[in-house]
């Protein structure tokens, strides 16, 4: 019988983890478990490092996830959300401010009266030029 070597082992298919995820833990889009995050978390990394894309999807569906969760968060917390967002705008931690100018918008058109104003108190210290 043939020997098979490690990396023919790293590609079979039938040694992927499919296995259902433990109650601390969430399906990635490559079908692995993976552990969950909290969606504030989830916020900091999606203002910061925005929504490119990966091997496993498109920047549209990661764009409109983490939205969802900005969302979500939001209807939570609104003021911790937003303060979040213009703490990310003041220290200049996101490398493309696209990401920030869509949240704001998001939050600009929440349902609730004092999120839409409190997010557009905050338009100047995210919507700068400097």
């Amino acid at each position: 019988m043939a020997q098979r070597g490690y990396l023919a082992d790293a590609f079979d298919d039938s040694k992927r983890q499919f296995n259902e995820p433990m109650d601390h833990q969430v399906l990635n889009h490559d079908g692995g478990a993976v552990s969950k995050i909290a969606p504030m978390k989830q916020v900091l990394r999606w203002l910061i490092l925005g929504s490119s894309g990966s091997y496993y999807a498109t920047a549209r569906q990661m764009t409109l996830e983490n939205a969802k969760v900005f969302q979500d968060a939001l209807a939570v917390d609104p003021v911790a959300v937003i303060d979040l967002l213009v703490q990310v705008s003041i220290e200049n931690r996101a490398p493309k401010r696209n990401v920030l100018i869509f949240a704001l918008a998001l939050a600009c058109s929440a349902p609730d009266q004092n999120t839409r104003n409190y997010a557009l108190a905050n338009v100047k210290l995210v919507c700068r030029t400097s």
